[in-house]
């Protein structure tokens, strides 16, 4: 259709034919219709004015309904296994807000609402972007592809899940509901099982050496302001140049983390290499991290000092 022509689709049904299954004693977690994995559009042009008179789009990912009998008195949870059983993403009314450190370059009609888990009676809906959890990184940058009300992205995201069959569970008064869901490939693209496996592996990885960076570069900034003052200056600019550092590998690997996943594709030799020497670089710099906390800590205390408790090196 036109600008001028809207069609209007009526997506899902299918709460509707289950509404009798929703009875005043139990809580009722719908069977969810197959979910398309769709990748957000790569256009890096200027988003939609706020004026521009469009239409609203269906929700991207697994649009997951239930419905519960009275107000929840505890905590109400859903989780995405694979088929392995394997959790992919757990989510919880108790869940807080992200607070990400990122730059937000436009006003607040372009940032969206979060799904949030709903615990007050009656019927509500979660949509699952069909994303692993987002890595742990220094900073993240905010992409140009915004919808107005909808929301901005932000950088990097977590790999998407592959295609297959799933488990959704919905925990809510100590009982459990389960429903299958069915993840299905983006019809227009052309790409072998094989590549998405060995695409999110490797995202897999990114991700995981992000973390480790992450918070290698966390304890080490900590400790400097703790005691910067005490430490001799070579000791202190030496940690000061580890923290530089690792801030740069992080940054490194958080734009591979969104390069790796831009698009359905098996991965480069190069996002591989560039991978395997920053891992060898984050391994060099925690090394002399861990060998100058332990002179530093025994010149101060006589006893070695150990990194923070948390920080998985």
């Amino acid at each position: 259709a036109t600008q001028g022509r809207g069609i209007w689709i009526l997506d899902d049904v299918e709460p509707l034919r289950e509404a009798a299954a929703a009875t005043a004693g139990a809580a009722h977690l719908y069977a969810p219709l197959v979910a398309t994995r769709l990748r957000a559009d790569e256009n890096r042009d200027t988003p939609w004015p706020p004026s521009t008179p469009v239409a609203e789009n269906p929700p991207t990912g697994a649009v997951i309904d239930y419905w519960l009998p009275s107000a929840a008195p505890g905590p109400v949870t859903l989780t995405v296994r694979n088929g392995a059983g394997r959790v992919v993403r757990a989510f919880s009314s108790g869940d807080q807000a992200e607070q990400l450190p990122a730059s937000q370059y436009f006003e607040d009609g372009w940032l969206g609402k979060a799904p949030h888990v709903e615990t007050s009676a009656g019927m509500h809906r979660f949509v699952w972007d069909l994303r692993y959890p987002r890595p742990d990184a220094l900073s993240y940058d905010y992409s140009i592809a915004g919808v107005w009300h909808e929301g901005t992205p932000i950088d990097p995201r977590g790999p998407l899940a592959l295609p297959g069959r799933y488990t959704v569970s919905l925990r809510v008064d100590g009982k459990t509901y389960t429903q299958p869901l069915t993840i299905r490939m983006d019809p227009r693209v052309r790409v072998g099982a094989p590549a998405l496996r060995a695409q999110l592996a490797l995202a897999m990885d990114v991700d995981a050496t992000l973390g480790r960076a992450t918070a290698a570069h966390r304890a080490v900034s900590s400790y400097l302001k703790e005691h910067s003052a005490t430490m001799p200056k070579a000791a202190a600019a030496d940690a000061q140049s580890i923290a530089d550092g690792l801030a740069s590998v992080d940054g490194v690997l958080t734009s591979l983390a969104t390069a790796v996943v831009a698009a359905d594709a098996e991965p480069t030799q190069g996002e591989r290499g560039v991978l395997a020497e920053y891992s060898r670089r984050l391994d060099e710099l925690t090394a002399r991290w861990k060998k100058l906390a332990g002179a530093s800590g025994a010149r101060q205390s006589g006893r070695s000092v150990k990194p923070e408790r948390g920080a998985d090196w």
